[in-house]
C-alpha cells in the first residue's frame, strides 16, 4: 500500500529546509547569481545540515533516511532557488552510488566536489579512454566525473575543466564548466545495472528539483495576479487566467504525487522514467504560464519567474533530458507493462 502521507521525518526535514532556505537562499538568488556562486557560510551550513547525507547508510555517516525524504529537502530548497542543490551537494545525485565501491567511499570521506553527467552521443569511448566534449554542467570545480553508460560508470579523476564565463541559461550559480576529454583515462565501475540506478536517482534528483521550482512559479504568478487589478478585479478573477492557473496547479500535484509513488521503486526505469518525463513537462508549462501570467513583467529580473523557467529549461537538459528518458517509457508501451504498477 503506497502512504502518500508525511512523517515525522519529513515534517522535521521539511521544517529545516524550509529555515535554511528562507536564512540563506530566499531574496538572495539574484546575489548569488551575479556572483555565480554560493558563500562558503551557506555552503559549510548545507553540509552541517546534512542535507548532502541524508540517504545514506548510518555505516557511512548518513542517516539513512528514504530518498522520498530527501526528494521532500530537494523541493523545498528549489522553491527559494533552484541552483541550490547542485552547487551546494558535493556529489549531487551520486550520494548512494559513492558508498558501494571504495573509490567512492573515498570521495566521500573527503567531501570531494564532483558531478553526474549521461554519456551522450558527443563523447566516444575506446577501451579505457573517453574523448569529446559535455559543453555544459552545473559544477563549479568538480573534482570528479561519474559518466552514465549502457554497460557501466566511467569515473573520471581531475577532468579538464574550462570555466563558462559569459552569459548562459539557467542555473548561473553553480559556477558552471564545460569539460574537455581527450584520449582521457576512466575507470569502469559496476555493470549496468548500476549504471541504471544511478540514472534513476539522477532523473528522481532532478525532477524533485523541477516540481519546488514550478511550484514557486505558481504561487508568485497566483499571489501577483489577485493583487493586480484590471477592468475593477484581479485579474485571477477573468477566466482565461484563472482556468490556467488551475491547470498549472493540479499539473502540478499530480506530477508530485506521481514522482513520490515512483521514487518508492527505485529500481523501475520505466516508472521513473515515466514520472521523470511528466514532471519535466509540467514544471515546463508551469514556469511558462507564470511568465504569462505577469504578462511583461514576467521577463524582468525584480520577479523570480523568469529566472524559474531559466533554470528548469537547464535542468530538464540534464541526465540524457527527456527524450532518452521517453525511450525507457516507449519501450514499456510496447511490452505492454504498466510503468507505473508498484508491488
Amino acid at each position: 500500500m503506497i502512504e502518500f502521507g508525511i512523517s515525522e521525518e519529513e515534517r522535521m526535514i521539511g521544517e529545516t529546509a524550509k529555515k535554511f532556505a528562507d536564512d540563506h537562499l530566499r531574496k538572495k538568488e539574484r546575489e548569488h547569481e551575479k556572483l555565480r556562486s554560493f558563500s562558503e557560510q551557506t555552503r559549510k551550513e548545507y553540509l552541517r545540515l546534512g542535507f548532502d547525507r541524508m540517504s545514506l547508510p548510518e555505516s557511512d555517516g548518513g542517516m539513512d533516511l528514504p530518498f522520498t525524504v530527501e526528494m521532500t529537502m530537494l523541493k523545498i530548497l528549489a522553491e527559494s532557488d533552484p541552483t541550490a542543490p547542485f552547487a551546494l551537494s558535493p556529489w549531487g545525485p551520486a550520494a548512494r552510488w559513492l558508498t558501494t565501491t571504495p573509490q567512492g567511499k573515498k570521495i566521500l570521506a573527503n567531501q570531494s566536489q564532483g558531478a553526474v553527467a549521461f554519456a551522450d552521443n558527443n563523447l566516444t569511448f575506446s577501451d579505457n579512454t573517453v574523448s569529446g566534449i559535455i559543453p555544459w554542467l552545473p559544477c563549479p570545480e568538480p573534482n570528479w566525473i561519474a559518466l552514465i553508460r549502457n554497460e557501466h560508470i566511467a569515473l573520471i579523476n581531475k577532468p579538464n575543466i574550462k570555466e563558462i564565463k559569459g552569459i548562459n541559461c539557467g542555473l548561473r550559480a553553480s559556477g558552471a564548466v564545460e569539460i574537455i576529454f581527450k584520449d582521457t583515462f576512466y575507470e569502469p565501475c559496476g555493470n549496468a545495472q548500476d549504471a541504471q540506478l544511478l540514472l534513476n536517482e539522477s532523473r528522481l534528483f532532478a525532477a524533485s528539483i523541477m516540481i519546488g521550482a514550478a511550484r514557486d512559479s505558481y504561487n508568485y504568478a497566483a499571489q501577483y495576479t489577485q493583487e493586480r487589478v484590471a477592468f475593477g478585479k484581479p485579474i485571477a478573477h477573468h477566466q482565461g487566467l484563472a482556468f490556467a492557473l488551475m491547470n498549472t496547479v493540479t499539473s502540478i500535484n499530480a506530477a508530485d504525487k506521481l514522482l513520490t509513488m515512483a521514487a518508492l521503486t527505485m529500481t523501475d526505469k520505466a516508472a521513473i522514467a515515466n514520472a521523470y518525463c511528466f514532471a519535466n513537462k509540467v514544471a515546463s508549462d508551469a514556469a511558462d504560464c507564470g511568465v504569462q501570467a505577469l504578462g511583461g513583467h514576467g521577463y524582468i529580473h525584480e520577479h523570480p519567474v523568469e529566472k524559474r523557467m531559466r533554470d528548469i529549461r537547464a535542468i530538464a537538459a540534464l541526465y540524457g533530458g527527456i527524450f532518452e528518458a521517453e525511450d525507457a517509457v516507449i519501450s514499456d508501451i510496447l511490452t505492454m507493462n504498466d510503468a507505473m504498477e508498484v508491488a
